[in-house]
């Protein structure tokens, strides 16, 4: 996924959708989002690049 696409997921669980939910519809794996939602929070949107 890239950068735009990972954030709009984020969005999309801090505006109060569930987590599992919004995992399921996409596809993903509900931990990989969840490391997502939570280097947002800790590191911003920076935090969601991929690092070599």
């Amino acid at each position: 996924m890239n950068l735009k696409e990972k954030y709009e997921l984020v969005c999309q669980v801090l505006s109060c959708q569930g987590l599992r939910a919004v995992a399921i519809v996409v596809g993903i794996n509900f931990g990989q989002l969840y490391q997502w939602v939570h280097k947002y929070k800790t590191l911003g949107y920076n935090g969601l690049i991929n690092k070599p």
